[in-house]
């Protein structure tokens, strides 16, 4: 985008010219900017393909200070519209850790559920949630996690049933 050229721009470098490296340059910016103009450097690389980028950057949400403690699950929530089995494993593997920064906070910890869990693509990886959170303290976020596995299921079904002829059906309107 035009923002995100100029803001790279502002800061000495032209992803245009030769190879240099986005991503490297979105880990520079992320490291030397503060929360929340660091924002936009941890959501570009969120999306990378680079799994040793998404690993460093989900272990850094948590072990760096590159967000302030109410924000670090923005990290998670990012790499999971992207990555959603990577995220919800990396959520998996270190809920303690969540769950005693934001289980009681009904906000922060119910944000977390709704994302990681409701951007699972998936029945394999909603069965390994439900199955993993049975025996959970869910604190805030135990109502929020019953709605948005139904709602996971419900979109699940939808594609199981329907996506192939809305496929069709926009093909055949030229789309």
């Amino acid at each position: 985008s035009m923002w995100y050229q100029r803001r790279v721009r502002e800061r000495g470098a032209d992803v245009r010219g030769g190879y240099l490296g986005r991503e490297e340059l979105m880990w520079s910016l992320l490291r030397n900017t503060s929360y929340p103009d660091n924002e936009i450097y941890y959501r570009v690389l969120s999306a990378s393909s680079n799994m040793d980028h998404i690993h460093r950057l989900l272990r850094g949400s948590l072990e760096q200070n590159w967000v302030p403690l109410q924000n670090k699950y923005d990290i998670l929530n990012s790499v999971s519209t992207y990555h959603p089995t990577l995220a919800m494993e990396f959520f998996m593997d270190n809920y303690e850790t969540y769950f005693n920064m934001y289980g009681d906070t009904q906000f922060n910890f119910s944000n977390i559920l709704k994302v990681v869990i409701g951007n699972l693509k998936t029945k394999e990886d909603l069965d390994r949630a439900i199955e993993f959170f049975e025996d959970k303290n869910l604190g805030s976020g135990k109502r929020t996690f019953s709605v948005v596995v139904e709602e996971v299921r419900g979109a699940l079904a939808w594609q199981e049933c329907c996506e192939a002829e809305m496929k069709e059906y926009l093909t055949h309107l030229g789309y």
